[in-house]
């Protein structure tokens, strides 16, 4: 299984660097998802990269500025307005911070200097704690929907 994972990545490898020669292109650093298919789809293969993101110490200082904001933003507020910020800091069973949830902070367009620095401070705090490379096979069924080949070859 660990030479056929092997030869499978090699190959795909190997003709993205053609297709790349192919444009007069140097071939880059894999780090996107991409797609290999038979000429007429009833066959796929695709590698997907995925990171796994942690935070540095940058997160307090981004928190604490976030906190700083909330109350500014709240005198004579009701606490229930509280809550929607403050659940993307909150933890699950395992003690864990949703990272998605403290993410999504980003997308808020807030126009506020405090808040931008605390959003700076939040991109500086995402780490890559590890990238995980993946190769999946499918192939049409007999309705003609593409399903998994199931192969467990992740572990090796």
């Amino acid at each position: 299984m660990a030479d056929f994972k092997r030869g499978s990545f090699g190959d795909c490898y190997a003709w993205l660097e053609l297709s790349s020669e192919k444009f007069g292109r140097k071939p880059g650093g894999i780090k996107d998802n991409v797609t290999f298919s038979t000429f007429d789809g009833s066959q796929q293969i695709k590698i997907a990269v995925q990171d796994r993101l942690a935070f540095g110490p940058e997160l307090q200082v981004a928190k604490d500025m976030i906190d700083e904001c909330l109350k500014a933003w709240s005198k004579g507020a009701d606490e229930k307005l509280l809550t929607f910020v403050n659940d993307a800091f909150d933890v699950d069973k395992e003690g864990k911070l949703n990272i998605g949830r403290i993410v999504s902070l980003r997308q808020l367009n807030i126009q506020d200097e405090l808040w931008q620095q605390a959003m700076n401070a939040l991109n500086k705090a995402l780490v890559v704690s590890v990238t995980s490379t993946y190769i999946n096979f499918k192939e049409q069924d007999e309705n003609g929907k593409l399903v998994n080949i199931p192969l467990d070859i992740a572990g090796v």
